[in-house]
């Protein structure tokens, strides 16, 4: 250890005598008894630091002692705090001990990105394909080959719009008496249906006890409620009260949309009778003939019309089991029959609820 220096007590280092602060742990150092000392050997202009009699460089900076005057430094560094000279690499100011500078981040290396080798020679594009920059970001345009390709897409689509598995005719009529008695059952365990029913169920009461009443306004709710009717035309009426807070009038108005719509497919004269009888007889069975029951015609055939445009539900499936197709061991709908299915037990249900309404 030279003249002029002394261990830091923390972590060992050399510092200067005169520091107050560890430059490397940045210690607080205690205050050392300054001793005059003659200096044998030679003391460097630039940084303070004595060296041996007869050196030629200073071990601290490197300095030439046999010039005639020191170089100047090209940057003078300072402490921020007091102003004093510090070194390049101090972290801490001898003087303050201030921390000086902490350690700048690495920067990230970009990646390096491979260069592909060009080829010698660049194909040609087909005759029937051609590639061009559109109005829309990532579209191009492949001219025929394209109008073939969209060709091919539309038929295959249309093919998988058709090919839906459904049950048999007999699976499905099953299915549809077992879901209704479900949906009996279901609606004690169901509070927002049960509530409705409960609902319904005492208007219908209050109705019929008030029949005689005389008033116009027990006769009009009387039969827009179809309180004078069966269990099914009082079923089809709540059905249908209850689906204009479901989206029944938007599936109502795509139902009258699909009368003159063919993209289900290709209908069948033969299913359109067929609804149509069906639909006949049941508003016959339901209404009586009875004016005052009109309104279990008008739930059927507003409900039909529904089942069209909604394309789901308990109707629709069983429309589309009783026009099934098999093939291949597998039942497929057809969709174009079951739509003329159901527009023919709408049209039933239409005719006899005008031929009722004209009777009156």
């Amino acid at each position: 250890m030279a003249v002029g220096e002394r261990r830091c007590p923390s972590c060992g280092k050399i510092v200067n005598q005169d520091s107050k602060f560890c430059p490397y742990c940045g210690k607080e150092l205690p205050i050392a008894e300054k001793k005059v000392t003659r200096s044998k050997g030679l003391t460097c202009p630039v940084c303070g630091k004595e060296a041996a009699k007869g050196a030629k460089f200073c071990s601290g900076c490197g300095y030439r002692f046999d010039e005639k005057e020191p170089e100047k430094v090209k940057k003078e560094l300072v402490c921020p705090e007091c102003g004093a000279p510090v070194n390049e690499d101090s972290k801490f100011c001898l003087r303050c001990g201030k921390a000086l500078k902490q350690e700048a981040p690495r920067p990230k290396r970009k990646a390096a990105v491979p260069k592909l080798p060009k080829p010698d020679v660049i194909p040609e594009m087909p005759a029937g394909l051609r590639l061009s920059a559109l109005s829309s970001v990532g579209e191009m345009d492949l001219g025929e080959m394209g109008n073939t390709i969209s060709a091919a897409v539309g038929e295959i689509a249309s093919v998988r719009q058709e090919v839906t598995e459904v049950l048999s005719p007999i699976a499905g009529i099953a299915k549809t008496v077992t879901s209704y008695l479900g949906g009996l059952f279901g609606m004690f365990t169901k509070p927002k249906v049960l509530l409705y029913t409960v609902f319904m169920v005492g208007l219908w009461t209050v109705l019929g006890a008030l029949r005689n009443s005389g008033s116009e306004f027990i006769q009009g709710l009387s039969w827009f409620t179809c309180a004078d009717g069966g269990i099914l035309g009082k079923g089809c009426t709540a059905v249908l009260l209850s689906s204009l807070f479901s989206g029944g009038i938007g599936n109502t108005i795509k139902g009258l949309g699909s009368l003159f719509s063919r993209k289900e497919g290709k209908g069948s004269i033969l299913s359109l009778l067929l609804g149509l009888v069906v639909g006949a007889i049941s508003c016959t069975g339901i209404t009586m003939a009875d004016p005052a029951l009109a309104m279990a015609g008008i739930s059927g055939t507003l409900l039909s019309l529904q089942a069209a445009g909604r394309q789901d539900g308990l109707l629709y499936k069983l429309a589309e089991a009783l026009t099934s197709a098999k093939n291949n061991d597998v039942r497929i709908a057809q969709r174009g029959k079951a739509k003329s299915l159901l527009t023919g037990l709408t049209l039933g249900f239409a005719l006899i609820t005008a031929l009722t309404a004209l009777g009156a």
